[in-house]
C-alpha cells in the first residue's frame, strides 16, 4: 500500500519499505479526511498580493543571523539541523510568524532551540540585550 507522509504543504509518496517517516505522520491516500488542515505558516496558494522582486541587501544583523545558523549547524558543531530550525519557525505561533520578518523568525527560532537545549538562558539573553540597548542609547526594557 502506498501512503502519504508529511503535512499539508509537503507530501511524499511512501511505500511500507520506506524508512524515515514517523508512523504518526502517515496519512492514508484513500481517505482525505486523514489529512490535517493547513497551519498558519502554510501559505501556499493563498492570495498575498504582488511579490517584491527588488534586490534586498542584507543588513549586518541579518548576515550575522545567517552566519550564526550556519555555524550552529555545521559538521563540526552539529548543534541544530535545518529541520529543527524549520520546525521551530513553524511553531513560533501565528502572531509572531505573521509579524516578524524572515531573519527575525530565524533569530526567534534559534533562541528557542538554544534555550531548549540548555545552551542559553533567558537571563543571558536579557542581559545581553540590555548591554546592547545601553551601548546604542536605547531605553531599557521595563
Amino acid at each position: 500500500m502506498r501512503r502519504v507522509c508529511g503535512h499539508a504543504s509537503f507530501r511524499v509518496i511512501m511505500t511500507p519499505e520506506t524508512i524515515g517517516c514517523d508512523n504518526r505522520m502517515r496519512h492514508d491516500m484513500t481517505n482525505s479526511s486523514n489529512i490535517p488542515p493547513p497551519r498558519y505558516h502554510d501559505i501556499g496558494g493563498r492570495t498575498a498580493g504582488p511579490v517584491d522582486r527588488t534586490e534586498h541587501v542584507l543588513a549586518p544583523w541579518e548576515k550575522r543571523v545567517d552566519v550564526l545558523r550556519s555555524l550552529l549547524g555545521d559538521k563540526t558543531r552539529r548543534i541544530l539541523s535545518t529541520d529543527e530550525l524549520r520546525n521551530a519557525i513553524e511553531n513560533l505561533g501565528e502572531e509572531p510568524y505573521a509579524t516578524l520578518g524572515y531573519y527575525e523568525r530565524w533569530m526567534a527560532a534559534l533562541i528557542e532551540i538554544l534555550k531548549g537545549k540548555g545552551l542559553l538562558t533567558q537571563e543571558e539573553i536579557d542581559d545581553r540585550m540590555d548591554a546592547i540597548r545601553l551601548r546604542l542609547g536605547v531605553e531599557n526594557r521595563p
